[in-house]
């Protein structure tokens, strides 16, 4: 089975409702129905095999969240090529690497992001969208295709395990289409029901979460691109929105700006994941929103592992394990086994190997059960989780090396915030090199990967 032929045969038979609606400050509310989607589908794809890609054909793409970031992701997986899924908020490390290691012949990105891509841009096929249309922006147009992918890999997502670099899991179909079936089966969306989404869509529980179970299951998608409480707020009034899925460090920042003249009525199922969520936040966010609320585990190499069932919520855990998903703790550690895992790490077969025990993925998390309930603990690799996005450690560090007057550093996580001590050949001007690391490292790295505090090591 593929991913986006699921797609296709659910828009199909969509009905009247709206598949999404495009909202935000600075643009005009833009919905679009099925024959439309269909039809933007149908038209980028023929535009992408005019330029040369096809089957095995990998392609970076970068884009906001938007209407244009579903269709061009399906466009892409119609005509068998791969899409590598970037984040607007990489920076020249990140790229420097991901460009390294997937090899793209071929970039699809929204105008606005060209310049940002530059420095990694070569002789690669580019094409810009803006507004809906595409355009050729450079390149030979001949595109090459990848030999050494799994035939069954529908796009390369990247995440991190504390190598200091990012690794590409290999997601097949499969687990698209799997991993959205068990998230549906846990939060039993209807159809005409509304999603608010807030969450990046390059992430993939969102991208699972946010994209696919809607449109396999008819729910209509609000796309929001401002996380703005307040504007928020307006838009689960003004759409009579249903259900938001968000990671926990939103939620607290939405119930700041929550009191009683806030009308959200509509609300009835909250989703957190991708951070802890502990028994007594879980409990505050569930009663101050007077909505259900399910907690879940995920990974880039399968997304959702396990989480509550509608109904079943149970504070301080991450719920049950999902259907397509085996569990089991090893030592502390989370360990799970599906046959719709990723198919390892593109070009990283030390990393891919090391991953595994005895045909088990080992997440490098630490957890335990409470009856069949899994509890998350700590995360045991050198990574962390800051704003609900993975950090790796390590890629910080060697960030902060590139620095030739700063011989060697340790970063570590401590009371929710990324800390950096630093060596110095002289600590003449000590104070004014560690004024100059933020500025220095804004350029290479994510803003919320750079260090909130430094000391001397």
């Amino acid at each position: 089975m593929r991913i986006e032929e699921e797609v296709l045969s659910s828009l199909r038979g969509w009905g009247d409702n709206p598949v999404a609606i495009e909202v935000g400050p600075g643009i005009t509310n833009r919905a679009v129905n099925a024959p439309e989607l269909l039809d933007g589908i149908t038209e980028s794809a023929h535009f992408f095999q005019a330029q040369g890609l096809g089957p095995g054909t990998i392609a970076a793409m970068l884009f906001n969240n938007s209407i244009e970031f579903v269709q061009v992701f399906l466009a892409l997986c119609t005509i068998g090529a791969i899409p590598v899924l970037l984040k607007p908020e990489y920076r020249k490390l990140e790229l420097e690497e991901i460009f390294s290691n997937s090899r793209p012949s071929a970039i699809v990105a929204a105008k606005r992001f060209i310049n940002s891509l530059r420095p990694v841009i070569r002789n690669q096929t580019v094409i810009t969208s803006e507004g809906g249309t595409l355009a050729l922006e450079g390149g030979s147009g001949q595109t090459c295709c990848a030999t050494d992918l799994p035939a069954e890999t529908a796009s390369l997502i990247y995440t991190y395990r504390g190598y200091g670099y990012p690794l590409a899991a290999m997601v097949p179909h499969s687990q698209f289409y799997f991993g959205a079936k068990a998230f549906q089966e846990l939060t039993q969306g209807l159809p005409g029901q509304r999603l608010l989404v807030v969450l990046p869509m390059s992430h993939i529980f969102t991208l699972v979460g946010c994209v696919l179970v809607p449109l396999l299951n008819k729910l209509t998608t609000v796309i929001s691109n401002t996380l703005n409480p307040i504007r928020i707020f307006k838009y689960i009034e003004q759409f009579e929105i249903d259900r938001i899925i968000a990671v926990p460090e939103l939620y607290f920042l939405f119930l700041r700006f929550l009191d009683s003249s806030t009308q959200i009525g509509s609300l009835k199922v909250l989703v957190s994941g991708g951070s802890l969520l502990r028994a007594s936040e879980f409990e505050v966010v569930r009663s101050k929103f007077h909505a259900e609320l399910l907690h879940g585990y995920g990974l880039t190499e399968f997304a959702p592992v396990s989480g509550h069932i509608l109904g079943k919520a149970r504070a301080g855990t991450v719920g049950p394990a999902c259907r397509p998903v085996d569990l089991r703790i090893d030592e502390g550690e989370i360990q799970i086994r599906s046959p719709h895992l990723f198919s390892g790490y593109y070009r990283r077969e030390k990393e891919t190997k090391e991953a595994f025990k005895d045909g088990w993925f080992r997440t490098g998390d630490i957890g335990k059960f409470d009856g069949d309930h899994l509890v998350f603990l700590r995360e045991q690799k050198k990574t962390c989780k800051v704003n609900g996005s993975l950090v790796d450690l390590e890629e910080v560090r060697r960030a902060i090396l590139r620095d030739t007057e700063i011989p060697d550093a340790l970063v570590q996580y401590d009371n929710d915030a990324v800390i950096a001590h630093i060596a110095v050949s002289s600590r003449l001007g000590l104070k004014e090199k560690i004024r100059s690391l933020v500025p220095f490292l804004q350029p290479l790295i994510a803003d919320n990967k750079i260090p909130r505090k430094f000391g001397i090591l």
